[in-house]
Parts: C-alpha cells; structure tokens; sequence
C-alpha cells in the first residue's frame, strides 16, 4: 500500500484486521503513507499480538518520530513474529535507535533485518544498534544505516582500517591512490548523517576538482561534525579550491583546521580563500606550503589575519621548518614578512646568527617572491657563500645580487662561481669584495661556462692584478652582444681616476696603470690636475713606484689630496719628489705621517735643498722627529756646542721652518754659536716667540748678539729664559738697553742664576717702572727662594736678598714655609749670616731642607736658632753633620729651649761620645749617670728634639737619690717607653721612689725591667700599687729577685683591678706553690689583659703548675703563654705532650717505652726532668735506643732533681758499662729516693755490676726493686752483688736475675747471701740460669731460713732434677705459710716430682695460688681422668680456692683441647663466677689461638661472657694473639654471634686489618647466640679475669690433672 494517503484512521482500519486470528498476513508495505505516532501504537499492538504472524514491515518515508518508534519498540517485547522492520527517513533521532536498541535485546529472537537509512542516530545511535550484532543470542543480521554507494564506501574504509567508519571521529586515508572515483564514493558516506567523523586526512590521494566538487558537496550536506580536514598533496588547482571556498562560507561549517599544502593554488586561489575566509569566523590554521600566491596572494591572506573578526590564527606559508625560522627571524628584523617583499636588503649584517641554510631555504620556496638582495657591508664566509651559491643554482626567482663592500675574498668569489654556472642571475654587484686575480679568473671561467643569462657586473674597487682584467677582456667578443654594462672593461675607474688616467695617457703615451715611474715635474698641475692624479693614485689598480712632482705649483690643498690618496693604496709608492713645491701649515705632516706607517711603502719623501736636508736629517737623528713638522724643538742638554748649532742655522733659516719655541737649554753653546743663531733668526724672525738659552756659558758678548736679535722690528719673541750664563753687571745693562729700544713684545726674562751685581738690579727694576714696557716677569730667583722672598718681604718690608740677619720665630712657617726659605738660602744671592727660626712648627722634613739648601750655599749662615720645633727622627742628625763639614761657615746651631737641657745634653755628649739628640737609645749602664742633676736630664728628655724611648741603667749603684731623679723623669711629659734597671742595686727604698713617677699620669712608660735588683716583698707592694693604678706599664720583669711567696701575693693583689699589665717575668724569684696559687687566684680575677707570664726557674709544689695550667682552659683569660721551662725542657715537654696527649709537668707517670728516642731526644727530655716543675715518680724508658751518652744526660738531670723519682725501667736500651756508671752517681745521691730500677737487657757485664753493687751499698736504704734480667755478671760481678745481698743496709724486695748465665757457683753465692739477710725479700727470679746442686742447697736453707718470706719464687729452666726438686719441695714445707707463686717450668722435675709437688700441695698449712710445672703430654690421661674433669672444681668454689690473677695457670693453652671435655665445659666453671677468674686485660693469654675452637663447645658460648662486657674481656690491641685467625668460625657457635660482640665495641675486639681474612661475611650473624649473652660475664668483675704477666706460667701443660685433686679443690690451690 506505498505511496497512499492512508492516514493514521486508515492504519487503524487495518490493524483491526491484522489481528483477527483468521489473518494470514506476512508482508505488509506502508511506505510514504503519511502515518505518524497514532499509526505506531496500533501497529505495536498488532506485533504484540499472539495472533500476528507478520514477517515484514515498511513504514519508511513516514513521520514517525522517536515518539512513535518508541511505540513500536514496546510491540516488539513481547510475542513479536515480525522479522524485517524498514523505517528509513522517519526523522528518528539518537532517543529512537536507543529505543529500538532496547526492545531488541529484551525480545532478541526473531528481527533479522532492520532498515534506518536517512535517520540522524546521534553521537551514539549507531553503536547502540551496532553493539546488538555482537550480541550472539540476536538474531539481526542486517542493520542498514546507509544509501547503496554510502554502504560501499563504508565498506571499502572498513576494508583499509579495520574499523566501521560510523563509530569514528578521524579518519586517515592518506597516500592511497583514491582518485575522483572512490572518492565519489567515500563522499555519500560523508553526506549521510550516521557520519560523525571530526576529522579527515586525505593526503595525496590524486583527488581533482571534480573529487573535491564530490566531497565538499557531502560536506556541505552533512557540515556540522567537520573539524579537520587535510587535502594536502592533490591536484585540486584553483577551480577545487572554489568549491571548498563554498563550503567554507557555509555558516554550518565547523572547520578549524584546513591543510591544503601541494594542491597547486595559485594566486587566484589565494584570493578566493580571503573572501571565504573573512565570511567564515571558524577557521584558526590553514597550511598553503607548497602552493604559488602570486604577487599578491601572500599580502592577501596576511592583511587578513590583522582582521579582529577574524579567528584565523596561523597560516603557513613554508614548506620547511628551516624556511619557517628563517622567515620569522627576518620579519622581526625588517619590521615586515619576507614573503611580500621582491627586494631584500640584508645590509649591514642584519642577518646575525640566522643559519644561511634557512635562508637558502625560504629563498627556493613557492612563496618567496624576492628579486633581488642586497648583502652590503656584510662580513661574509666561505661558508655563506657555499650556502649562496646553492641558493643561485636552485630554482629561484632571484634576479639581482648585490654584495658590495662585503669581504669575499677570493675563496668566497670561487663559490659564488659554482653557483652562477647554473643560475639565471642577471646583475651581480662586487664592487669592493677584496677580489684578486685568482677571483677574476674565476669569474670569467663561470662566465665562459654560462654566459647567457648574466647582463651587469660590477667589479669595482677590486685588484685583479694584471691577468686578471686580461681573462675577463678576453670573454668580451663572446660576451659582448648579452652584456649591457661591463663596468669591468670600461670602468676599472672611478671618474675622477678615469680622468687622470686620460690626462697621463695624453702625455707619456702609455696606459699609467702599467708604469712604475711617472715624471710629470715643472708642469703647471694646479690643484684640479693634482685631485685628480690623487683618485689615480687611489685606486689599487695603480702601481708606480715612483712619482716626481718638482716645481708643479702644488699648494697645501694638493699635498693633503695626495696625502689622503696614499692612505687608501698604500702598496706601490716608493718615493714622491715635492720639492718646489709650498705644503703650507700641514701639507709636511699630512704626507710625513704616512712614512711613519709600516703599512705604507713610502720610503723618500722630498721637501728641502740639499743644505737644509742636511741639518734636517741631523736633528732628526737627535730628537727623532721631522723639525718641519714641529712647532716646538727641544734640544737641551744634547752637548751640540758651536759645532752643531752652526748646522741647524741653516735649517732654521728655511722658509718651511715654522718654529714658535726653540730650547737649546745646558749646549755648551758660547759667544760664536750664539752670533749664527741670532743671524738666522733676523733671516727668519717673523715665528719665534720662545728661545731658552739657559747653562750655556754665553758670557757679556754672546748677550750683546741677542740683544741685536731684540732690537728687531720683526722680532716677535716673548719670552727669553737666560739663567745660568755667565752674565755679568754689563751683560745686565746692555740687555735693559735693547729691551728699552724694543719694548712691546718680551713679556718674561729669566736671569736666575748670574750675577748683577748691585747695580744691574737696579738696572731691570727700572725697567719695570717704564709704562712703555711689556716684561711682566723678571725672574732672579727660583719659584720657591722666590716665593719665600715676597714673603719675607711682606714681613720684614725689606728686600731678604740685601739683609744679614732674619728673625721668622713664632711664625706659623710649617714644612712648606720652611722648603721656600730653604730655597732663598740656597741661592747664591742670598748673604745672610743669622737664621732665627725658633717655634716655627718645624718637622723633620724642614730640617732635612735646611740641611740640604747649606750644603749646597754654604759660604754664609754662621748661626741658625730652631729651638722649639719637632726635627723627628734624623732632623738634628741632618743639620749636626753639617757642623763636620769644613765648607760650611755655620758655628752654631741651637736646638734646646732649656738651659738646663742644654748642659744635660752637653754633660752626655762628653760622656757617651755623641750627643744624645742622635739617640733613641740611652745607655747609661756602669753608673755613665753619675751626679747628673735629675732636673737636668729631665729637662733634656722633655725637650722635643729628644728622642730618647728606652733608657738603659744595667749594673749601677743606684742611690736614693738617683732613683728620685728618675722618679721625675717617669712625672715628666717625655715619649720614655722603656726603662731597663737590670743588675742595678735598687733597693726597695729605690723602687718606691721609681713607683712615684710611674704612677703619674704623663707617664708613658710601658716597659720596666728590674731583674736581679735585690728588690724583696717591700718593693711588691709599691709596685703593686703601680699596676692597680690604671697605668701604662704593659711589661714588667722582676725575674732573679728574692720575692717569694708573700712578694708574690702583694704583685697578685695589684693584678686584680685596673691592671693593663700584659708580660709579668718572675723567673727565678723563689716563688713556690702559694705564690703559684696566688697568680692563679688573682688572673681568674682580672683575665682581660695579661698574655705572658714568665715562672721558669721557681719550684711550683704539687699542684702549682696545675692551677695555672688550668687557667689557659678558660675562655675568659688572655692568657697565651705560660713558660715555666727553659728552652730546651718547653721543646721536651711540647713533644711529650704530643706523645701522651696531657701535660708532662702535671703527671706522676711517664711511659715512653718502645719510642726511637735516641739520645738527641733524650737529651731534650733530660732538660724537662731537671726542671723543678717536674714532679715525675715513675719514668719508663723500655727499649728506646738510648746508649751512655742519654743515659748520662738522665742521671745527670734526675741528680739536679732527685726529689721525686721512685721507679726508672731502663730495660732493653743498651747501656753498657758506661752507661750504668752514669747511673751510679745517681743512686750514690743520698736525696735519691729511687726504690726500683729496671736495668734488664741493658748489656751490663761484670764492670757494670761492680759499678751498680758499689753505689747501692753506699745509699742502699730506698731501693726495693732491682731487675737485672738478661745480663751477664761473671763470677767477680756475682760476687759484688753477692756482698751487696749481705748487707743488712740492703732492703731489696725483689730480685730478678733470670736468664744472667750464672752457674751453679753464682747461683750458690746468691742465695747463700739471700740467706745470710733474708727478712726483706719477697721475689726471686733465678729462672734460665744453671742452679746446680749447691745452688738448690743453698736455695734451701734460704726456703728453711725461718727468716725467710719469700712468697713468689721463679725457677723456670733451671735445670731442677728429680732429686733436687725433692730437696726444694722439703725445704718449701717450711715456708709454705709464706710462698703464694711457684715457678717450675721447664725443668725435667718428670711424675714424681710432681707427685713429690702435689703431697706439698695436700699440706693444709700450703698457702700457694699459683704453680708452673711441666709435665709431658703422654702421662696427663694418667693424672687426672678427662671424664671427671667437671668434677674437679666445685663450680660454688671457685671464686674462693683460685687466685683471680692466675687463671692462666689452670690451663695451657696448647693442651686445651685435649685436657678438657668440650661437654663439660659449662660444670668446670660457675657462670656466675667467671668474672673473678680471669682478668680482662688478658684474654689472648688465656687460649691458644690454634686450639680455640676445640676449647669451648659452640653451643655453650653464651655460658662463658656476658654479652655486655666482650669489649672489657679482649685487649682490643691483642686481639690478633687471642684467637687463631683460621679459627675464628670454630670458636663460637655460629647463631651466636650477636650476643658475643657488644656492638658499640666490635671495632675494638678483632684487629682490623684481619677481619676480612679472619671471619666468612656470611656466618657472621651466626655466631653468638644472642639469647646467651647476658649470662656470660658479670659486668663488674671482668677486671679479674686474667692476671696477664702471669697467664702461661701458672700450669705446666701436660699435667693439669695434677693440679688438682677433684676431691680436695678446695684445700689444694
């Protein structure tokens, strides 16, 4: 039923039928029936009926509307049979197809085909229905949305990108071969509306206008979606262009980006898309790249872009980005694009830093329409122009190139070349590139290989050399009829050159640029020939070498024209004739100065006649300057005489001599030099206004030639300077009578220096009174005597040089008034006889310039009175020097105001040989003082002519009296700084007066030295009061004065307040430890000024030293130097210090063991010890290579201090005989107090012992302790020490003799001697010598001795028998109450001698802790059984049965591993007492480090140490002996490790260098078991672990089972 007006009633109809059950319908047609959304819901009734059986259904064409698909939509739910559903153009909109969207997904099973072709779906219409055909429970197989060719289009761009292009927004179909064809095709996709896309890229597709025409029609149908599109790269050419310009103007159109690069527009084009363009507000970027706009096309669209309606933002013109910059950056220089430019001047380096690539680059571009450049003045490179020649061989429009005056040089030019070879170029300009031959030839070969373009070239300004004007004559013939202008050929020259080239080719026949000599002399050139002959000279295409232009009436004007022409071609002329010829003021310099330049090759240059050339090149050599060309000639002090003036007479006599100033000053010039001078200048007198003449001895004559000179009508001289000239009374008269016949030019006259007499004065000072007469200046004197003249004469009213004596006193002269009157008495005009110039305020600068101005007149002044001023340092020095000299007239010099100085000073003249005035230093030393009044010498020091700053009065008898004279030289106002009184016998009544004077205020006195000058506790006290005055004494030395303490306490008191005291010396003063506290207490007090204070030599007691040591800790004291040392113990005690790290002079102990002494660096230390501030009681010196020299050095410092000392350990330094009987002295000293010495392995022999026993019987009663280990007796020294041993003085406690090699004879002797004075020893060490069997008998009646307390003996290595350790066990049962350490290894003493050892062990009255013995490892399993081993001990015991200090004798380090069972490790010791057992200090002793880890069970690590003690159990510096390296993971359970090592120590415990080698990185953590730690070791008993020295000797290592009985432990040890 299509195409009827059904009308929604007749649907209504229809439907009532279609759902009768007896309807058979399938297929039913109502397209175009003019239904609407009434018709849809009768007809959603029908499809929901169960009754329906309707297949197919067409209501396209129908307005339905979403509203009536929405309809339709709720009958397709439900019970629906419908099949097919056509609805194309029912105006169904997005809401619709998402309608139809969700119908068919709740009723999925029976649509197959669904038509909704012309519909606008919306954003997204059509992935809602295109989502279902990915459903697999839908049935649809057919969606159709587009028209037939739509549908193919889509089809074929689904084919290329993979995608349905009615779900995208861009689409890019770029460089596919589309052609009209495919694109009318793609363009019914774009027109229908279920086309969204945003963007399209269609670049070189080889689309015409006639695809362009397709698709901007679709466009224009569908234009709302379009935002970019690119068409770049077809041939669309101006007509496509017209029909996207119609889309453009299209006020649906959207577009902001539009690429149309490469589409063959031209200038037609352009035009139309600025009127499209200015319809249109959408467009912000449009691409034209590659496109030709014509003249105007570009100025179009730029004119456009000013427009405030319009949006266009960019356009882009240029292909490449080189282009683009280039481009930019000439429009911001230029002011303007160069796009609408046809002329570019790039002038003046305008280019800078653009890259002449990019240049190149906008130059061959489409849109650059530039004819013509302009690179003038640029400095042009090889490179650039590389860069422009590509620029001519591209294809450009470029027509003109000019770069004049750039400089190309030839290498440029070459690649220029290259590019006119094949360019179009039809004027280029060169004029001035610095172009060669070598670039002329260039050119004509570039001309030869392209000659039909090219109509204009300039080469002016260039130097082709001579070949090169012939190559490019030689291309004219082939040339000639393209070639319009070849400024080349005809115009080398400029006009005026050209000219003169004529003019000279007229005359000589010849071309002139060719010649290298043109004469053209006597010709009448005048000025106008001569410019022009100057511009031929000019041009570098001239090469004459020689021009003569003699005689050619050339004027100044000429000179410069050739001068200037010169300068500009400087490279060919040789030499230049003028001569004749008038070059006025300047036309000599102009041309004189180009032969001073070396770029020039002028080498002559003629002006003069031979005889004037002659005197010209002579002052030339002298002054080095051309004279024509000087106004002002100075040739004074050059010695000419008569002879050379004569040769300059006949230079100045030249016409072209122009001097204003002559100089001929010091010539030796006399009467006949000065008669040619004066005729040459009546010859020439119209310039001299200046002649000097002065220091030649002219004499009356030479001055009557002047004075014809002056009477000249032509003479215009000003100014005559004549001093010094031997002129006389007469010369005087004869010049006031010439000046008197000419008086209206000289103006000054200087007559300085001769003599007038009294009447030529007169003479000249008459002159001046003459109103005709121009002199203003009459010069006699020099400017300073001159000024000092008009001065005294202002004063005394009276002419100074006429007068005999001149009083100045009391005028305010000063130094400068003092230099002019110093002057006027220099000269020799002056005749006075007395100088008075007292109170003048003189310095010693004016005294320098009296002295200097009589030495120099000294015919005169016989008295000079300068009392009252200052004359500095040297001032008296200067003037009394003159009195010496026998030239000099002067008598008297009075310095001194006072009469009483006056007489002081002449009494220590007499005395001192020199008068005091001279001295800064007065030394008065030996009583030289003598009965000098006080008020004299006080008189004499305050005088300002005194400059006495330290008096010296060492070693005087000094009375009562002097003292007061000193006291008012201290309370007098003199500049006294230092007063040194050393070795004067002052007295305290003496120091008080001094301290009168001292406390004044004027004194100055910053320095006072009174050392040794008996001064005592009085004199403190005064002095005291000085110091708590506020006075300036700022050192003060009173060292080597018997003060004392109370003198020092009353010093310490003035100290406190108002002291400015900073260097206080009290060595040697008898000061002692109160003093010192004193210091200290009163320098706490007042810390602000004192920075020195000297106590070396005092005895400081206990705690002096410290107390003030302590105050250079304070930050509040000044104090920086303490010296309580001499020289020699301060360098001591500073290198001590570095070594200890504390002050020597304040500890008890010294340690320096092992330290390379050597005997220079002991004597230093012997220094130190001999100083009383040296409280040392221990001094060890163990092994520092010091011999009987230093040891010489000790004994004899300890002897000067011997106070202190109570223990010396020389050990191991080899002293030798020599060196023990330095020490004898020492130990004979009966305030030696020294109770031990320690002289093992010192290389002391039967001498040595003699010496050592001789002195210790002579003061035996201090010593205690003696060690002679390693040293060798023989049998007297045996013997000596023997007798010693008897005596009942010797108090000797302990005996250490081990390995002296004493036999069993002297090892009898010993003992025998012991026990012959037994009470008092407690050790003896007798181990390493051969006791043999008398020795051991001996040795046991001293151990029966009841006598006898020896409680540790050491016999190891004693070669003790079986037998004799029978005997010593039965003799030991008598001391067993004494003994506590027995020594018995390394003697053969076997198992039962041990056994004999352990029935003395079981003896209740045996009190012994420690025993060594050595027992072979074999029988040890025989002693004690290993199992029983924890049984031993009685863990709760321990603590109490064995001797903290001796735990290394319980086990050998060796055996450990074998003597103990590692099970029962943990029951031998109580956990909690392990901290009594061993000794921190010592645990490398303690285990072997090769049997570690068989010592200890692993797991029991954690019973052994207290975690927080590992760092106190190891010696950290013998960690390395502790463990065996290769050990160290045996030795401790793996897991523990983190409770062994405290962490804060583990740096200390493992030395560092081993670590890495010692321990594997990786079971580290493994170790200790942390839990375990803490139950190791008692923190506070660690210290009492191992006794060190004592470790190794406690067990013999084979018999530990013997030690003890594992019943009776408690009572055995």
């Amino acid at each position: 039923m299509n195409n009827n007006n059904l009308q929604d009633s007749g649907v209504k109809l229809l439907c009532t039928g279609l759902e009768s059950l007896k309807c058979k319908l399938e297929t039913l047609l109502l397209c175009k029936c003019d239904l609407t959304e009434e018709s849809c819901s009768a007809l959603a009734s029908v499809l929901s009926s169960d009754s329906s059986i309707l297949k197919d259904l067409d209501l396209s064409n129908n307005n339905l509307q979403n509203s009536g698909v929405k309809l339709l939509s709720d009958g397709l739910k439900n019970n629906c049979k419908l099949e097919k559903l056509r609805v194309s153009n029912c105006s169904i909109t997005e809401e619709g197809y998402k309608a139809l969207a969700s119908a068919l997904r709740s009723n999925p099973s029976h649509l197959i085909e669904l038509d909704l072709r012309e519909n606008d779906p919306g954003q997204s219409g059509v992935k809602e229905l295109d989502d279902l055909l990915q459903d697999q429970n839908c049935k649809l197989k057919t969606l159709r949305f587009l028209s037939h060719d739509a549908d193919k289009a889509c089809e074929y761009v689904r084919g290329i990108v993979g995608k349905n292009p009615l779900l995208l927004r861009e689409l890019n179909l770029s460089e596919r071969e589309l052609e009209d064809t495919r694109v009318n095709q793609i363009a019914a996709l774009l027109q229908d509306k279920h086309c969204k896309l945003n963007t399209l890229m269609l670049n070189n597709n080889s689309i015409t206008a006639e695809g362009c025409a397709a698709l901007t029609s679709a466009f224009n149908s569908n234009p709302s979606n379009l935002i970019e599109l690119d068409l770049s790269e077809n041939k669309l050419g101006n007509s496509g262009i017209k029909k996207i310009c119609s889309l453009l103007e299209n006020t649906q159109c959207r577009i902001e980006k539009l690429n149309l690069s490469g589409c063959s527009i031209t200038e037609e084009g352009y035009k139309g898309l600025t009127s499209s363009l200015k319809s249109n507000s959408h467009l912000t970027e449009l691409d034209l790249t590659e496109n030709d706009p014509g003249q105007s096309g570009v100025k179009e669209l730029n004119e456009l872009l000013r427009l405030e309606s319009c949006k266009l933002k960019n356009i882009r013109f240029l292909k490449s980005v080189a282009a683009q910059e280039a481009c930019d950056y000439l429009t911001k220089v230029l002011g303007k694009s160069p796009l609408i430019l046809t002329e570019l001047d790039l002038s003046e380096d305008k280019l800078g830093d653009l890259d002449w690539e990019k240049l190149s680059a906008l130059l061959t571009d489409s849109h650059c329409k530039v004819e013509k450049i302009k690179l003038n003045n640029c400095e042009q490179t090889e490179k650039s122009c590389s860069v422009l020649a590509t620029v001519l061989s591209s294809k450009t429009i470029l027509k003109e190139l000019n770069l004049n005056n750039s400089r190309l040089l030839n290498s440029g030019v070459k690649e220029i070349c290259e590019g006119l070879k094949k360019s179009t170029l039809k004027i280029l300009k060169l004029s001035d590139c610095s172009i060669t031959e070598e670039g002329y030839k260039a050119l004509a070969s570039a001309l030869r290989s392209n000659p039909s373009h090219l109509i204009e070239l300039d080469l002016r300004g260039n130097d082709p050399g001579q070949s090169g004007v012939k190559e490019l004559c030689d291309v004219q013939p082939n040339w000639l009829n393209r070639l319009k202008t070849l400024r080349l050929v005809f115009t080398f020259l400029g006009p005026a050159a050209d000219e003169a080239c004529q003019y000279v080719k007229g005359i000589v026949r010849e071309n002139p640029l060719l010649l290298r000599e043109l004469n053209l002399s006597e010709r009448e050139l005048g000025e106008t020939r001569v410019n022009q002959i100057a511009a031929l000279l000019q041009d570098k295409h001239c090469k004459l070498n020689t021009l003569s232009l003699s005689d050619c009436s050339i004027t100044e004007e000429g000179y410069k024209a050739l001068a200037s022409a010169l300068r500009s071609n400087p490279s060919h002329l040789i030499e230049l004739d003028l001569r004749g010829n008038d070059p006025g003021q300047s036309g000599v310099k102009e041309l004189d100065d180009l032969l001073q330049d070396q770029k020039y090759q002028l080498k002559t240059l003629r002006f003069l006649i031979p005889a004037a050339e002659e005197a010209f090149h002579y002052v030339r050599r002298i002054v080095g300057k051309n004279l024509l060309l000087l106004r002002e000639l100075n040739l004074s002090e050059r010695d000419l005489k008569d002879t050379g003036v004569n040769q300059i007479v006949a230079l100045l006599k030249d016409k072209h001599c122009k001097l204003n100033t002559l100089m001929l000053n010091y010539n030796s010039i006399t009467a006949e030099g000065c008669a040619a001078l004066t005729s040459a200048f009546n010859s020439n007198p119209s310039n001299l206004i200046e002649l000097d003449l002065s220091e030649n001895k002219l004499g009356n004559s030479g001055i009557k030639k002047i004075c014809v000179l002056l009477e000249n009508t032509q003479c215009r001289l000003k100014k005559l300077k004549l001093s010094d000239c031997s002129i006389t009374e007469e010369g005087y008269k004869a010049l006031a009578s010439a000046l008197r016949s000419n008086p209206s030019h000289l103006i000054e006259l200087d007559l300085t220096g001769n003599d007038p007499g009294q009447s030529g004065v007169k003479e000249l000072s008459d002159l001046l009174q003459d109103h005709s007469c121009s002199l203003k200046t009459l010069r006699f004197l020099g400017p300073a005597a001159d000024k000092a003249c008009e001065y005294v004469s202002g004063i005394v009213g009276k002419n100074p040089l006429l007068q005999r004596e001149l009083n100045l006193s009391e005028r305010e002269l000063g130094d400068t008034g003092v230099y002019q009157i110093a002057a006027l008495l220099q000269d020799k005009h002056c005749k006075l006889n007395t100088l008075i110039l007292s109170d003048c305020s003189i310095t010693e600068e004016g005294y320098k310039a009296l002295a200097s101005a009589l030495r120099s007149n000294p015919s005169h002044l016989i008295e000079l009175d300068l009392r009252g001023n200052d004359p500095g340092q040297s001032g008296v020095k200067e003037l009394d020097d003159l009195l010496k000299n026998e030239r000099c007239t002067l008598k008297t010099i009075r310095f001194l105001k006072r009469a009483a100085a006056q007489e002081a000073c002449e009494c220590l003249t007499k005395v001192l040989g020199k008068s005091p005035l001279l001295l800064t230093e007065l030394d008065l030393s030996e009583d030289k003082l003598k009965d000098l009044n006080g008020e004299k010498l006080s008189a004499l020091l305050m005088d300002s002519h005194s400059k006495v700053d330290k008096i010296k009065l060492n070693n005087c008898e000094l009375t009562e009296k002097s003292c007061s004279v000193l006291a008012t030289v201290l309370s007098s106002k003199t500049i006294l700084k230092e007063l040194n009184l050393n070795n004067s016998r002052l007295l305290n009544s003496g120091v008080k007066e001094i301290c009168e004077g001292l406390k004044k205020p004027v004194c100055e006195l910053k320095i006072l030295k009174l050392s040794k000058c008996d001064l005592t506790e009085e004199s403190c006290s005064a002095l005291a009061s000085v110091l708590s005055s506020d006075s300036n004494l700022k050192d003060l030395d009173l060292s080597n004065n018997n003060l004392q303490d109370s003198g020092v306490k009353l010093l310490s008191d003035g100290l406190k307040e108002n002291c400015n005291l900073e260097r206080l010396r009290l060595s040697d003063c008898s000061i002692t430890e109160g003093g010192y506290k004193a210091l200290a207490s009163a320098l706490r007090s007042n810390p602000s000024h004192l920075i020195e204070l000297d106590l070396t030599g005092n005895d400081p007691g206990q705690s002096g030293v410290k107390e003030l040591d302590d105050l250079l800790q304070d930050p509040s004291c000044s104090l920086k130097t303490l010296r309580f040392l001499s020289h020699d113990a301060d360098k001591a005690c500073q290198y001590v210090r570095g070594i200890v790290g504390k002050n020597p002079l304040v500890q008890r102990e010294l340690n320096l063991s092992g330290r390379e002494l050597r005997d220079t660096r002991v004597n230093q230390i012997a220094a130190l010890l001999k100083d009383k501030h040296c409280k040392l009681n221990t001094l060890m010196l163990n092994n520092n290579s010091i011999t009987a020299e230093g040891c010489a050095a000790l004994t004899s410092a300890f002897n000067s201090n011997p106070s202190n000392l109570i223990e010396l350990d020389l050990s191991e330094n080899k002293l030798g005989k020599s060196g023990v009987e330095k020490i004898c002295p020492l130990l004979e000293n009966p305030k030696c107090i020294l109770e031990k010495i320690k002289l093992s392995g010192c290389s002391i022999t039967e001498e040595g012992y003699k010496a050592l026993a001789s002195a210790l019987r002579s003061n035996p009663s201090h010593l205690i302790e003696l060690d002679l280990r390693g040293n060798d007796p023989g049998q007297s020294g045996v013997k000596e020490l023997s007798d010693l041993l008897q005596d009942q003085k010797c108090s000797l406690k302990t005996l250490r003799l081990r390995g002296c090699d004493m036999t069993d004879e002297g090892c009898s002797a010993v003992t025998s001697a012991l026990n012959s004075n037994p009470s008092h020893l407690r050790e003896l060490d007798l181990s390493e010598n051969k006791l043999g069997d008398s020795g051991v008998r001996n040795l046991s009646d001293l151990l029966k001795n009841p006598q006898c307390k020896l409680e540790n003996l050491h016999l190891c290595g004693c070669s003790i028998t079986e037998t004799q350790c029978r005997l010593l066990t039965q003799a030991m049962c008598y001391s067993l109450s004494h003994l506590r350490k027995l020594d018995f290894s390394g003697n053969q003493i076997e198992n039962k001698g041990l056994k004999i050892l352990c029935d003395v062990l079981k003896n209740s009255q045996c009190k012994l802790e420690i025993l060594s013995s050595v027992v072979d490892k074999s029988d040890l399993s025989s002693v004690v059984d290993k199992s029983d081993l924890s049984s031993v001990v009685d863990k709760s015991d321990l603590s109490s049965e064995v001797d903290k200090s001796d735990l290394s004798s319980v086990v050998d380090k060796s055996d450990l591993s074998s003597e103990v069972d590692k099970s029962d490790l943990s029951s031998v010791v109580d956990k909690s007492d392990l901290s009594s057992v061993v000794d921190k200090s010592d645990l490398s002793s303690v285990v072997d480090k090769s049997d570690l880890s068989s010592v200890v069970d692993k797991s029991d690590l954690s019973s052994v140490v207290d975690k927080s003690d590992l760092s106190s159990v190891v010696d950290k510096s013998d960690l390395s002996s502790v463990v065996d390296k290769s050990d160290l993971r045996s030795v401790v359970d793996k897991s523990d490790l983190s409770s062994v090592v405290d962490k804060s120590d583990l740096r200390s415990v493992v030395d560092k260098p081993d670590l890495s080698s010692e321990v594997d990185k990786s079971d580290l953590s493994s170790v200790v078991d942390k839990s375990d730690l803490s139950s190791v070791v008692d923190k506070s008993d660690l210290s009492s672990v191992v006794d060190k020295s004592d470790l190794r000797s406690v067990v013999d290592k084979p018999d530990l089972s013997s030690v003890v009985d594992k019943h009776e432990y408690g009572s055995s040890v």
